[in-house]
């Protein structure tokens, strides 16, 4: 798999007249891996699969800047359950967009809990402005639901508006489950 620039998730903050560990690093019990399906939904009823964006950073990139209403959609689905998304951008977005997260429970799309996009500016306005991580709670009852033909475990982001009309593009999206046997890394004085 190829290697995705927002890998690394923000763990703690550490004060700066604190005298106990600093937190270096995380590293993941199972490593990151490419979906087996991205596909953008352009309302009111076209899908397009979003193959630059799981092709292992060969160069190219998905556009999605077209999705400009509030009922498209980005879709990422998986054969395997997941609770974290990594997304590298080339294009960013630079418009006060917001972004929220969807799982098929078996019977309708809920909200994801403890949804967190690492892709937004400091001020969590702006979404995809930058490489990132989306996190959330692994659904304890997510169901696997059919996606222009594909059955698989689904997430669906969305956009609260328009993003920006430059070619806001993702160069690779990569999935994992950041609850599965983290290791902390500390180090400093004791």
């Amino acid at each position: 798999a190829g290697n995705c620039a927002g890998g690394t998730d923000p763990l703690f903050t550490v004060a700066s007249s604190t005298t106990h560990h600093a937190v270096l690093t995380q590293v993941p019990g199972r490593p990151a891996r490419t979906p087996t399906s991205a596909k953008g939904f352009d309302s009111p009823s076209t899908y397009t699969n979003l193959t630059n964006a799981i092709n292992d950073n060969t160069g190219n990139w998905a556009v999605i800047n077209t999705y400009d209403d509030t009922d498209d959609k980005i879709y990422i689905g998986d054969d395997n359950k997941f609770s974290r998304v990594v997304v590298n951008t080339n294009f960013v977005n630079n418009l006060v967009v917001t972004l929220a997260g969807e799982y098929y429970n078996g019977s309708t799309w809920v909200s994801l809990t403890n949804f967190v996009d690492n892709t937004s500016d400091v001020n969590s306005t702006v979404t995809l402005s930058d490489d990132g991580s989306i996190l959330f709670d692994e659904p304890g009852n997510w169901a696997k639901t059919t996606i222009d033909g594909e059955n698989k475990f689904w997430i669906r982001l969305d956009p609260s508006g328009s993003l920006s009309e430059n070619s806001v593009s993702i160069t690779e999206f990569e999935v994992t489950d950041r609850h599965s046997k983290d290791l902390l890394i500390v180090g400093g004085p004791d």
